[in-house]
């Protein structure tokens, strides 16, 4: 949807798609949009382009299963302030854009990253053309903040933009020579603080929170900020996302400009106070009692995604290949505490296997999971794309709970019929940075099958 005068760039939700089984790519879902760390192009959901990845130098290998129990309390605390948007950083100094951002670009706009600048070059034509990035996950603005360095600006608007899925969003938007606070999809939006933009002493631009209030504020050196607007938070910012936009109404015969165009950010966040770093895993608790807005759900034509009485219900028709489930809108830090999912419910069928993952940011192809495909539970670790660890076991009625946890250098993968005394059944080196995950709860058919089946998981951290 087109809104009029300002931003017009629309959300990012997940399509169909299976990280890990094979490479097959999935159609865009309504709307073009695809999931974490992969963009619609060409109708197709196909794999972003994020910087290289963090990963341990020492080979991995598969180790012997493990048998011995833990009962060590995983319940820690989340620490205050974590998760919050200041810990979207990105100083734009290599040409690959971090697996932190998705990018969006319409015909007549193209998106370039070097020497420490996003660009967003428009052509000149009749349209209503956008270009920029989206932050690939949410994160919490309460006491935190977004801010750039916007070193030009280009085409009829230029944005600094928070968003959010029910529909708020809040910019500090260039328009028409006129700098100002804008709020949209809420009742009462519409701009507010207008004042003449002058680049220099308004190079520098920040939203951000505090007690309850929206700030939006500009500043010349990204250190003596000047408010442009504030207000009562016109909409819940708890998990809200990040843009950089430039664009709108390129008719050549009613406005400016009329010549090809640029807008350039420098950077996001280098400036902002230090914060704590994301939550926890442990910190993600859900008995799956409604659809919040910490998930975002994607399916496959043949799969479904439901919430009945407890449970999270992910039926696949079993008649073709087709997968759906739930990914983290946020990051987590696997090695500030683990995951575990309620799986008492999962079912067996042919061809069919049900997953859960922590993945690194990217494209699905580093991460932890443990699995059961048919009647064998998989526990791995892939990096890059290749399987560094895979333990199979036959499946028992114990592995109700099933754990992903870092324990230093270690990954332990067990499983527990209670949801407090753990099995370790496998461990294996870390290699990738885990500090960065997003949770992946699914399942469906790699093949057809010879009957639909419904995956049933009753919780995460829930015992």
């Amino acid at each position: 949807m087109r809104l009029p005068a300002l931003v017009a760039v629309f959300g990012l939700v997940g399509c169909g798609f299976h990280s890990g089984f094979d490479n097959t790519r999935y159609q865009c879902g309504l709307g073009d949009v695809c999931p974490s760390g992969y963009e619609c192009v060409a109708g197709y959901c196909e794999l972003g382009t994020p910087d290289a990845a963090v990963a341990d130098a020492d080979p991995l290998a598969p180790d012997a299963d493990l048998t011995a129990p833990d009962a060590s309390p995983d319940a820690a605390v989340a620490a205050a302030g974590c998760g919050t948007l200041a810990l979207l950083v990105d100083d734009f100094s290599t040409s690959t854009r971090s697996a932190l951002w998705t990018r969006f670009a319409d015909t007549n706009a193209t998106l370039t990253q070097a020497n420490g600048s996003l660009k967003i070059a428009l052509a000149a034509g009749s349209g209503d053309f956008w270009g920029g990035y989206d932050s690939a996950y949410a994160y919490d603005l309460t006491s935190s903040q977004i801010s750039t360095t916007v070193a030009q600006t280009g085409g009829i608007n230029t944005v600094l933009e928070i968003w959010n899925r029910t529909g708020g969003k809040a910019q500090v938007a260039v328009m028409n020579g006129m700098i100002g606070a804008v709020v949209l999809g809420v009742p009462g939006a519409g701009a507010r603080g207008q004042v003449a933009y002058v680049p220099a002493t308004h190079r520098h631009w920040r939203i951000r929170e505090a007690s309850g209030t929206m700030y939006w504020e500009t500043s010349p050196n990204g250190s003596a900020w000047t408010e442009l607007w504030h207000e009562v938070l016109p909409f819940a910012v708890e998990h809200v996302r990040g843009r950089l936009a430039a664009g709108g109404l390129l008719a050549c015969t009613t406005q400016p400009p009329c010549a090809p165009s640029e807008a350039r950010f420098d950077e996001v966040n280098l400036g902002a106070p230090a914060v704590p770093g994301l939550c926890g895993a442990q910190t993600l608790v859900d008995d799956f009692t409604a659809l919040g807005p910490r998930w975002s759900a994607w399916a496959d034509p043949g799969c479904t995604v439901s919430i009945v009485t407890g449970e999270l219900v992910l039926a696949s028709s079993g008649s073709n290949e087709n997968y759906c489930g739930l990914d983290s809108e946020h990051l987590y830090d696997l090695t500030a505490g683990p995951i575990y999912a309620d799986a008492t419910a999962i079912a067996s069928g042919s061809n069919h296997v049900s997953f859960f993952q922590a993945v690194a940011p990217g494209d699905g192809n580093t991460r932890i999971e443990i699995d059961r495909d048919q009647d064998t539970m998989q526990y791995q670790q892939w990096i890059g794309g290749t399987l560094t660890t895979d333990v199979q076991l036959p499946y028992m009625a114990t592995d109700r709970y099933w754990r992903l946890r870092i324990n230093g250098t270690t990954v332990n993968l067990g499983t527990s019929p209670d949801g407090i005394t753990f099995t370790d059944r496998t461990n294996s080196t870390l290699g990738f940075d885990a500090t960065k995950v997003h949770i992946v709860v699914a399942g469906g058919h790699y093949a057809a099958g010879s009957a639909a089946v419904n995956a049933k998981y009753r919780g995460i951290n829930t015992p």
